[in-house]
């Protein structure tokens, strides 16, 4: 372990900047209500795009074939969709 000095995180929760006057205190560790709404969407829509690309990966894994030149550019197009579903 490093030693406390040579520690470059060593003072992260020191509570010496209390006394600092700024009027802040610790407002940037307590999200907003419209921020904890706004995470939930995001998850919401990182759920779905996971469930997403695992049902297209399932189908293309069971159903992909690479016998004609068709099949081979309709998988090109969903791998071309799936990337923008999660670059």
């Amino acid at each position: 372990a490093l030693a406390e000095a040579q520690d470059p995180f060593g003072d992260v929760l020191d509570d010496d900047d209390d006394d600092e006057g700024d009027g802040r205190g610790n407002q940037d560790t307590y999200w907003s209500e419209s921020d904890r709404q706004l995470i939930s969407q995001c998850q919401g829509l990182m759920k779905a795009s996971g469930a997403s690309l695992r049902k297209l990966s399932s189908a293309v894994r069971n159903n992909g074939k690479l016998d004609t030149d068709e099949n081979i550019a309709q998988l090109d197009d969903l791998a071309d969709a799936a990337k923008e579903i999660s670059p």
